[in-house]
Order: C-alpha cells, then structure tokens, then sequence
C-alpha cells in the first residue's frame, strides 16, 4: 500500500512544494548576506493568516538551507534554525541556536588543597569551542557567542505570541549584530497581529524591518499541489474532481492538504484511482466536517471578545467589495451604531479574520470563505432567538407564580 503523500498536519511540508518561489529567493539574499566577509545580518517580518503555509516554508527553508547555499555559489556553512517564542528567552537561547549548553568556565574550591581553585570546563560541541568566563548577560552577547561554531538564520514561529520584552531584546541584539556584522539573522512568523506587536514592543527601529506576507496559491501552483502526488505514483483525478477541489479550496493550503488526504483515503484502491460518485461524495463529507470543526473553533474566538456581531457586519459588507480601507471600514461599523470600531477593528485583524495583504492598505478576508460561516452562525442564532425568549419568559412565569 503506497503511504498518503498529503499531510495537513499543522507547519507540515507538503510533498509537493509550490508557489513559494518569491518568498524562497527573499530567504536567499538573507543566507546571502550571511555568507559575507563582513555579513550584513538583518529582521524579516512574515505575516499571513492561519493555513497559509508560514511555518510550511520555514521548514523547508531549514531543510533545504544546503541546496539554497549551493544553488547561488555561497562559500560559508550556514544553518537555520527554526523555534518557538520560548526556546527563545535568554537561558534558552544558545543551545536553541547550537544544539549545546553554553560552553562556561566554572570554578570550585578544594578544602582539602587548602583552598586552591580548579577549574571545570563544560562539555562543548567541539575542542575548538571557546570557553566564556561568565553567563551572557545579553542577546547579542549570546548570538556574538554562537557565531563562533556557525552563521545563523534564526525563524522564530508563532512572533505574535512573543513575551513584549523578550522580543524588544531580541530585536535590539540583532541591531547591534547588524552594526557589529556578526552573521545572526531573524525572521519573526507569525499572524497579522505581529506588526502591532512589534510595533507596541518598544525596540528602535522596528517600524524600518523589511515585511512579506504570505498569500494564498496561485491557480498553478493549487493544481499540481493537488494533482502532483497522483501524477507521480501513476494516478490522475477526473478533471471535474479537480475543479471541485480548486473551487472548495480556494487555493488555502491547509485545504488543499485536508481534500488531497481524504481523497487518498478513499478513492485509492490498490495503487487505482477509483472513480465511483459513492467514494467522491465520502471524500466531500470529510472535508466538510473539517472544515467545519476549524471554523467552529475561529467562530469561538470570535465569540468571545464578542465580536461576532461585528464579524457579520463585516462579512457582510465583504459581499459588495474584496478589499476595504480600514477607515471604510471603521466608519461603517460606527455608522450601524457598532461602537469602539478602531478596537474591534484591530483585534479582527490579529486574528486574521481581515488583513492587510501588502497591497497598499487594503484589509481583505483571511481565512476563505470563514466570512460565509459567521453570516450562517449568526443568522441561525438569530432564527433560534424566538425559541431562548420564550423559554426565559416561561421559566420567569413560573418563579412569579410562586
């Protein structure tokens, strides 16, 4: 039985890797810039909304850091490293980067020699490695000692959700790392609210990093996502199936995994694609009820800031345009009596229900078709309103009775 290629494993890589060619070439000059006789490290911003395939391609970044090096004549090792906010606060730092404890020379006293001092050296990655005299008291000093066993890309994951103090710190070590050319470069990933945390954190210059979002597929690229892995074990999917899973997808990633697994599942017999409307209408129920279970949980954090009235408004506004200003936006919330507007506007925006694409400063829906299930969510809550009213007028009745 040949395995499922298809993985829609939050962060997996696909077997199939498309579309990303742009935001992999961007990933280059940073490896480029590390490989310096005098290297220009640097910040880089990546934003999308969930499911778009941030931690996807810093993963393949990773993996294929070698090949990327290779490919544009790079002379100097370099290694990424992808992590976590906390593999990144100060005590973690160095062996996040390195894979070892800090090498740091330690010293105790022996009575029984009336007191001479000997010193204890901590096991390090290689005999070569420098010995510090004390713990680093700083991020920079921490990336200065790593860039002694190796030159760093460092990809910290899920940004948005970075301690306000940890990232200043971080940001302000890569600065000086900038002006002191020790090879360590960041990339912050995350949602759409890391530029307000970044923003809000307090470190110089963080309003001048560079920025790249993440959108969704092109047409192309969706295709052979989806069509590749058949293709490659000797399969192909009806023409109409393809086109049903490019329309329900909406080139999202995350979609295109979940419909090209379940189709695995179930039309693959034997090494044969099955084409039998019993198996594609199993295929389409799975999906469904994924995709239902992940906007239950994004309905439920719109619920509770309560903001899924807005949320509708929103959605349903969407219906008459793709793309808003914010303050088109913020004044057609005020104008249905919605008020604080500014602040629901931003915190729908850290969650990715609308955000800003890099196309001007235009917000645009996040996660495709989400808007549809706020609009059903809310139109069943208030269709069902009739039946809460009279069930508290009854239970009120009868406390009055007695």
């Amino acid at each position: 039985m040949i395995d499922n290629p298809f993985n829609p494993a939050p962060g997996a890589v696909p077997s199939v890797f498309e579309g990303r060619e742009k935001e992999i070439n961007t990933f280059q000059k940073m490896l480029g810039d590390l490989d310096k006789s005098r290297p220009t490290p640097t910040v880089f911003v990546l934003y999308a909304p969930r499911g778009n395939g941030k931690t996807a391609l810093m993963t393949y970044i990773k993996d294929h850091t070698k090949e990327l090096c290779k490919q544009i004549g790079l002379i100097n090792e370099i290694t990424t490293i992808t992590a976590t906010p906390p593999q990144c606060n100060m005590s973690n730092m160095y062996q996040t980067i390195t894979g070892t404890d800090m090498p740091i020379e330690q010293s105790k006293t022996n009575a029984i020699s009336g007191g001479i001092r000997a010193f204890l050296k901590m096991e390090s990655k290689s005999e070569s490695t420098q010995i510090y005299g004390s713990e680093a008291t700083s991020y920079f000093e921490v990336f200065k000692r790593t860039s002694d066993i190796q030159r760093t890309l460092l990809c910290i994951d899920e940004a948005h959700t970075m301690d306000r103090n940890d990232l200043r710190d971080v940001l302000q070590g890569v600065q000086q790392c900038t002006q002191n050319h020790i090879p360590v470069s960041v990339v912050l990933a995350g949602t759409p609210g890391l530029i307000d945390v970044i923003n809000s954190c307090g470190a110089s210059f963080s309003q001048r990093y560079s920025q790249m979002t993440l959108k969704l597929l092109d047409d192309n690229s969706a295709r052979r996502v989806f069509e590749e892995p058949f293709r490659t074990n000797g399969m192909s999917v009806p023409h109409e199936y393809v086109k049903e899973v490019l329309d329900k997808s909406h080139n999202y990633p995350h979609f295109l995994q979940l419909f090209g697994s379940f189709t695995w599942k179930h039309c693959i017999e034997e090494g044969v694609f099955e084409k039998r409307p019993s198996l594609w209408d199993q295929v389409n129920a799975d999906f469904e009820e994924a995709k239902d279970q992940m906007y239950r949980q994004r309905y439920n954090e719109l619920r509770k800031p309560n903001l899924t009235e807005a949320a509708y408004e929103i959605a349903e506004l969407y219906k008459h345009h793709d793309q808003y200003l914010p303050e088109e936006i913020t004044k057609y919330l005020g104008e249905i009596n919605l008020l604080n507007s500014e602040d629901m506007l931003q915190t729908l925006n850290q969650l990715g229900y609308i955000w800003e694409t890099g196309r001007g400063r235009y917000l645009e829906p996040g996660i495709p078709s989400l808007m549809n299930y706020v609009i059903e969510q809310e139109e069943l809550k208030h269709s069902r309103k009739e039946i809460i009213d009279q069930a508290i007028h009854s239970r009120l009745s009868c406390d009055a009775g007695t």
